[in-house]
């Protein structure tokens, strides 16, 4: 009998043996009545959406009132426009953006209006508007060779409307042609202190395209709300919305590098600098 009880607990002894080969180890939580309890009564305070300038969270635009409007940054000290502009300016030299039927194209103090299709200037067929911020100009063109790209097959010089303006500056008013860009917008405020800055991420949709605003800008301006969606990705604004006026899109921008008629080109000041009709034109051919 004593044999057969050593043989059984040898056995038993066996069978509790740790298996040594692939293990998961199970570890069980013993939680108390209380606990569960306490964890169902525990109220989860939603996280605040809105940073005001100072640096404090709140839950609602009206509460960064209560709070004095600064702001403080151990390496950087400016205003977050001027911040966002410096970040900008390191990190390219030109760019350009589309801004309804045309894209604008920016080299030091000169910029192009460079149309998808023929537009008018005071009754005249044009093509550009080539801007000068130094001497405060604008003078448009129609030009013959980009007149023929944009109809392509179609051209029928014909009934071109270019070929009465060969090479004609056509002067318009610098005020109302004087392109107002996305690091314009972040010179405008660059000294100015924000209402408030919303740091949410937010999803856009700007012109078909989508875009990751962070942060949006709040100021005032004459007695208007304006704010500029920041894109998260180039730092500049993105969507400009100014109070009791339309919003304002920047659905593409470029820094260093465009598409120009379905090809990558790269901004350089030659492309905001009038080049005269190609000679074949000159030469009388109509094809």
């Amino acid at each position: 009998m004593k044999r057969v009880m050593c043989v059984v607990l040898l056995l038993l002894a066996s069978c509790v043996q740790p298996y040594q080969g692939n293990q998961t180890t199970v570890t069980v939580l013993n939680i108390s009545n209380t606990t569960v309890a306490a964890v169902q009564n525990q109220t989860v305070e939603p996280s605040p959406l809105i940073q005001c300038p100072d640096g404090t969270f709140v839950s609602s635009v009206k509460e960064c009132e209560e709070h004095q409007v600064t702001e403080t940054n151990s390496d950087f000290n400016g205003t977050i426009a001027h911040k966002l502009l410096q970040q900008a300016r390191e990190k390219f030299t030109n760019h350009a953006y589309v801004l309804d039927d045309a894209l604008v194209i920016f080299s030091g103090n000169k910029s192009r209006y460079y149309f998808a299709k023929l537009s008018d200037a005071d009754g005249v067929p044009i093509t550009d508007v080539y801007i000068d911020r130094e001497a405060k100009t604008a003078l448009a063109y129609c030009n013959l060779d980009r007149e023929a790209r944009l109809y392509d097959a179609s051209f029928d010089y014909e009934r071109s409307k270019c070929r009465e303006y060969p090479d004609a500056a056509i002067n318009v008013s610098f005020e109302e042609w004087n392109p107002k860009g996305p690091l314009d917008f972040l010179e405008e405020f660059e000294n100015d202190t924000p209402v408030l800055v919303e740091n949410t991420f937010l999803t856009m949709s700007i012109g078909g395209n989508s875009k990751t605003i962070q942060p949006s800008v709040h100021y005032e301006n004459e007695g208007k709300e304006v704010i500029l969606r920041i894109d998260k990705r180039y730092h500049v604004p993105a969507k400009v919305e100014i109070e009791g006026e339309p919003p304002i899109d920047f659905r593409d921008t470029y820094f260093d590098l465009m598409v120009v008629d379905g090809k990558q080109e790269r901004i350089t000041s030659d492309w905001v600098v009038y080049k005269n009709i190609s000679e074949y034109w000159l030469k009388g051919n109509t094809k």
